[in-house]
């Protein structure tokens, strides 16, 4: 069975921010990037959904920073009900199939383990 590991900035209490907010609650940095460096490294499938490939998919556009290279060289599954294929993100795929299904599904398929981007909205309904 393919791990599935969920990327997501909480606070303690559980807090989340939405998709109008800042990436990491404003703590980037050194160690952040680093940390980040060390699992975009590791093979994996990005697993999130339409918002998320959106903010993704403008901010790498722009190339030349090697975490972005890096993600751009992922394989990458959107899923949606509104994108249509083919995407301008190389590498990415959309699956229509509602997530509460399709996730449990690629798990028990082979390959490299799943990981979900932060996308609050495919992580309440992948487990």
């Amino acid at each position: 069975m393919r791990e599935l590991t969920v990327d997501l900035f909480v606070t303690v209490d559980g807090w989340a921010s939405g998709r109008n907010s800042p990436a990491y609650f404003g703590y980037a940095g050194p160690d952040l990037q680093a940390w980040i460096d060390e699992q975009l490294a590791r093979p994996h499938v990005m697993l999130m959904g339409s918002n998320t490939y959106r903010a993704l998919s403008e901010i790498t556009a722009g190339g030349g920073d090697p975490p972005f290279t890096r993600m751009d060289a992922l394989p990458k599954v959107v899923f949606s009900k509104s994108l249509e294929p083919p995407l301008t993100w190389a590498n990415t795929s959309v699956v229509r199939e509602d997530v509460a299904v399709a996730v449990p599904a690629m798990k028990n398929e082979p390959g490299d383990p799943l990981r979900v981007i932060g996308s609050l909205t495919v992580l309440a309904n992948s487990t």
